[in-house]
């Protein structure tokens, strides 16, 4: 009886010591190290971003995340991919050794979905203001490269502003505001094609004047091409120029050939409210 139970106890601790010896093959076969990234491909438009996700098995939970071209795409220590400019980059995670890999194409997005994508904010920077935009149009001031887009909030006693914007480095970009006074609601653009210039005008509180002006596009800002002002206080004064202080004290009838001359001739266009529907229409 003594050696069938030192045989049972024998035979009990090998099978033990198998049943061991199996199951530390499968735990090991369950901690091999790999990583997944949750998409293969991703295309975005300039100025897009994307998150990227790991799925990490291993010793280290840690993810190292690399860019093949900065310039086209960058990607920070979380997998966030921000789009630079049109191009292919390729994101690769490494975690454990082991690596995985993201191709990342980025592509120029069109003037309009960019437009509209902006359009779409409750609030938008104009300078060192912030409006919201009330009314648009796309109006190609300078007759060169994309349209520029011509934003208005809602006038205040007839007085309203228009705020431009263009397309530079694959964003929207701000150029400049004029003021007009006498802005008709819904309010329109009057505009200057052979001057190329958004026509403003208004007058003068408590001296009994008027001004008119035509702005335009020099560089990459809206600056004020042609101006010309009346007043009678004391007396009657006109001026012609470019600028408050670059004007010439005229005749009268020299300021009403100049006035004829540059605002004679102006293109009238609609402004369009600035809803989801609308947008959606117009661009």
């Amino acid at each position: 009886m003594k050696k069938t139970g030192r045989v049972l106890c024998s035979t009990g601790f090998l099978v033990l010591l198998v049943a061991l010896l199996l199951a530390f093959p499968a735990q090991a076969a369950k901690t091999k190290a790999s990583i997944r990234l949750n998409v293969s491909k991703v295309s975005l438009n300039v100025g897009g971003t994307k998150r990227l996700r790991a799925t990490v098995k291993g010793k280290s939970r840690k993810v190292a995340w690399k860019s093949s071209n900065r310039a086209v795409v960058t990607v920070s220590n979380t997998g966030k991919v921000t789009a630079k400019k049109a191009g292919k980059a390729v994101i690769t995670a490494r975690a454990n050794g082991k690596t995985a890999r993201c191709t990342v194409t980025v592509k120029k997005a069109s003037y309009k979905t960019l437009y509209q994508a902006f359009l779409a904010k409750s609030s938008v920077k104009a300078g060192n203001s912030t409006i919201t935009p009330a009314y648009f149009r796309m109006l190609n001031i300078d007759k060169k490269g994309v349209p520029e887009l011509i934003v208005t909030e809602r006038d205040v006693f007839s007085i309203g502003t228009y705020h431009v914007y263009t397309i530079r480095n694959g964003a929207v970009k701000y150029m400049g505001s004029c003021s007009m006074k006498g802005m008709s609601t819904p309010p329109v653009i009057k505009y200057s094609s052979k001057y190329k210039g958004i026509y403003v005008s208004g007058w003068t509180n408590g001296v009994g004047g008027a001004w008119s002006a035509l702005h335009g596009i020099s560089g990459t800002k809206l600056v004020r091409k042609q101006h010309a002002e009346e007043y009678h206080s004391f007396g009657d004064s006109y001026y012609i120029g470019t600028t408050d202080r670059q004007q010439l004290t005229v005749t009268r009838s020299r300021c009403a050939s100049f006035v004829k001359k540059y605002f004679g001739n102006l293109k009238t266009y609609s402004m369009v409210s600035n809803t989801a529907e609308n947008r959606e229409r117009y661009f």
